[in-house]
């Protein structure tokens, strides 16, 4: 597929100089990203340390995996797991509805990739694998998806549940009509292609296979990406919280000085001169309890542990005792999940989001304390779908992607001024101060007259501008009448590219395309090269 590539700065100061390999923001990292002799700085490092529970996690993924109806590619990476030497990328994400934003596509297609280009560099097999967080309980935050109606109006469709405050997405069941009744949204909305049926096949026959949200995500996610290897791994597997208890007990023993690294990492970024990438407290605990199904976040309280929001209050010893026997009740947080993934599996590598990527800067000490260092931390591709129509639309009113990308509402508003070729906004806004300071000093005359007839002045001055402003509207109408097809086109352009005034890619998922382009598009995105060089792609489709 043909691609072009542009920088996009953002906001953040941090995320910016990453992306020039700053040494300043490189220095909270172990690892240059961009640099191959990282890779095998890296692999000697991993080549050192012991995974004394390969085979069980292998046998634990290849049971999950089989279980999900992954393609057998898949399981025979898996089958790599065992290799003494072998390695793995990771990347991960929330279960969203119908696999969530573009950007997990592009999360899998990164690790899909690197995986191979590293396996042919070092020589050794090199395990994509995707860490699916279906604990997480933001259930508002997982349970839609963003959709272009006919009329080209975004609307947002939603999956109902059966929602109980506070339990993690596994636990949360979601009825197969519910499920069917989203894939008839949807495609109520589509336009119907070569390859509908296809896709619909897709949707209804994983949906009559789930229960929960997260199990709709990883059907499909193995029906896009199985074939190509990608191995999947659930956070809340027993094999996974069984094998994690060694982590969560020196959290709970260490906890005050643990998180005392944290808010060091914290001083020193700002002491660089970057804004806060996480949100870390002193008292915080970095770890969830279940308690009768609801995962609440722990905090450190007089006497030990207690939940943010209230409840029990569990000294160090009980904790202790409790993940003993029962391990699956405790769950990490954003913090110490990177801890569980260095623990379980030997990275190489892990490819995450922009904010991702931030939260890792706190992490180099924090990993230390366990005896562990920080594998290579990459940024995602992050990639933008042109259709050739809007790229005649981009190319016809000269917007650069930069421009496009991170300044489109600037140049929108401009040029759709630039319309109003007589000037009609700025001589009406003229005429509606002349006549309301004219106005003004007549009534005030009358006012001085007779104070009684002030308010109905102030009321009458009001509805003057009303009256103008009713016909300064009507005149801007005009206008667009006027100019409609080219309006039509910059909006459009907007809705596809920038829609809610944000990247495509964190707005709608993969599946409008799919139908629109065919099923096959994702095996092309998994056969072009992107650069890893932080910059934003462009795959023109």
């Amino acid at each position: 597929m043909k691609t072009t590539k542009c920088y996009v700065p953002t906001t953040n100061s941090f995320q910016n100089d990453f992306l020039k390999e700053s040494p300043k923001a490189l220095s909270f990292f172990t690892y240059a990203p961009y640099d191959p002799q990282s890779y095998v700085t890296r692999m000697q490092y991993v080549s050192k340390k012991r995974y004394p529970h390969r085979n069980l996690l292998a046998d634990a993924l290849y049971a999950y995996n089989k279980e999900i109806g992954n393609h057998e590619v898949a399981l025979q990476m898996i089958e790599k797991l065992r290799e003494p030497n072998s390695l793995v990328v990771v990347a991960g994400q929330q279960a969203g509805l119908l696999t969530g934003p573009l950007y997990t596509i592009y999360k899998a297609i990164d690790v899909i990739q690197l995986a191979k280009q590293t396996s042919a560099q070092l020589g050794v097999s090199v395990i994509p694998v995707f860490w699916i967080a279906g604990e997480d309980h933001d259930w508002e935050e997982i349970n839609h998806f963003y959709q272009l109606t006919q009329k080209k109006e975004l609307r947002k469709v939603k999956v109902k549940a059966k929602h109980i405050k506070k339990h993690s997405a596994t636990d949360m069941r979601v009825e197969q009509a519910d499920m069917l009744r989203v894939i008839e949204d949807f495609f109520a909305e589509e336009a119907e292609t070569d390859y509908s049926e296809t896709i619909r096949c897709w949707l209804e026959e994983t949906a009559q296979r789930s229960h929960t949200l997260v199990d709709w995500f990883v059907q499909l996610m193995a029906r896009l990406f199985g074939a190509h290897g990608l191995v999947f791994i659930e956070s809340s597997l027993p094999t996974v919280r069984q094998l994690e208890q060694p982590v969560f007990e020196q959290i709970i023993r260490e906890n005050k000085e643990l998180n005392e690294t944290l808010l060091q990492a914290q001083a020193d970024l700002k002491e660089y001169g970057y804004p806060e990438q996480l949100d870390i407290s002193p008292q915080q605990a970095n770890f969830f309890f279940y308690e009768q199904k609801e995962r609440l976040l722990m905090e450190r309280v007089e006497g030990g542990f207690q939940s943010k929001d209230g409840g029990k209050v569990y000294t160090q010893a009980e904790l202790l005792a409790i993940l003993h026997v029962s391990p699956e009740r405790f769950s990490a947080n954003v913090v110490t999940r990177p801890l569980m993934q260095e623990h379980l599996l030997p990275t190489l590598a892990f490819v995450g989001g922009p904010g991702e990527v931030a939260y890792w800067a706190y992490f180099k000490k924090y990993f230390a304390a366990f005896g562990y260092e920080l594998p290579i931390v990459l940024r995602r591709t992050s990639i933008t779908l042109m259709e050739g129509a809007l790229e005649k639309i981009r190319e016809q009113k000269q917007i650069s992607y930069e421009t496009l990308l991170s300044g489109f509402a600037d140049w929108k508003e401009k040029w759709l001024q630039s319309l109003d070729d007589h000037g009609f906004a700025q001589r009406f806004e003229q005429k509606k101060q002349e006549l309301e300071m004219r106005y003004r000093e007549l009534l005030q005359d009358v006012i001085a007259y007779d104070k009684g007839l002030a308010q109905l002045a102030q009321k009458n001055v009001e509805r003057l501008v009303q009256d103008v402003t009713f016909m300064q509207n009507r005149t801007e109408e005009a206008v667009l009448r006027k100019h409609q097809v080219e309006v039509e086109r910059v909006v459009r352009l907007e809705q596809s590219i920038v829609p809610l005034d944000s990247w495509q890619e964190r707005v709608y998922p993969i599946f409008t395309y799919l139908n629109r382009f065919g099923p096959d598009l994702v095996d092309r995105l998994l056969n072009t090269d992107f650069e890893r060089d932080g910059s934003h792609q462009v795959v023109y489709i």
